[in-house]
């Protein structure tokens, strides 16, 4: 069977608080682990996308509504739907350029705070993009 879960496909989520939101697969454990019972992955979303702005909002009304909200989130592979659609390293769309290095995660035994300060780096690549 072809494993179309890989790092960098676009997913929807389709249970929990997020449910309904777009999200990016980082990595895939097919496997339950000691601290997951379950086959999991970890993701990186949208949790608020940006707004409307018009001419009359000042800078900080603009800053505050052209800011986006980025989660992280280890879900369960059942309460995701995989789309057609991939991020991979360097993925150039019509407006955007987005680059990740999926590749690059920190291994199973590193430290847990290497683990977090990549992840948060994701995130602000996500939401720079």
């Amino acid at each position: 069977m072809v494993r179309c879960l890989k790092a960098g496909k676009v997913v929807v989520i389709t249970s929990g608080k997020y449910a309904g939101k777009k999200a990016v697969i980082v990595k895939v454990n097919d496997a339950a682990t000691d601290k997951y019972k379950f086959p999991h992955a970890i993701v990186i979303g949208v949790e608020s996308a940006p707004r409307k702005v018009t001419r009359a909002m000042d800078e900080k009304t603009i800053e505050k509504r052209t800011s986006m909200r980025v989660f992280t989130k280890v879900i369960n592979l059942q309460h995701f739907m995989p789309t057609r659609f991939g991020m991979h390293q360097s993925f150039h769309g019509f407006r955007y350029n987005v680059e990740f290095a999926f590749d690059a995660l920190p291994k199973a035994n590193a430290p847990v705070a290497e683990k977090k300060e990549y992840l948060k780096k994701i995130a602000k690549m996500f939401q720079e993009s």
